[in-house]
């Protein structure tokens, strides 16, 4: 009895955790789809004015929008974390089952 209890458990962790990469995914296609034109827009503005090597200016865009922290430490957020997408993941983040 006590293997069922923790079989049923699990599987609803299971189906929770895959509902949320779902979500994940989704989000971060929804983020891609706004990023790309203005990380393909950067690379050739820096080809095109700055006059760098396009391997360079793909190299140094490669993570552009992804966010992190700036020269004096500060902390960047990501672009694009306010897709409709993306809120429906943090939410379902927040009331998911934990183990």
């Amino acid at each position: 009895m006590v293997f069922l209890v923790l079989a049923l458990a699990g599987s609803e962790v299971g189906a929770d955790e895959t509902s949320i990469e779902t979500l994940r995914q989704r989000c971060e296609a929804a983020r891609e789809a706004k990023i790309a034109p203005l990380r393909a827009a950067a690379i050739e503005d820096c080809v095109n004015n700055e006059k760098k090597d396009p391997t360079y200016c793909e190299r140094f865009y490669a993570d552009f929008g992804a966010g992190g922290r700036t020269a004096a430490g500060a902390a960047r957020e990501r672009m694009f974390n306010d897709l409709p997408e993306c809120l429906e993941l943090y939410e379902a983040e927040k009331t998911r089952t934990r183990p």
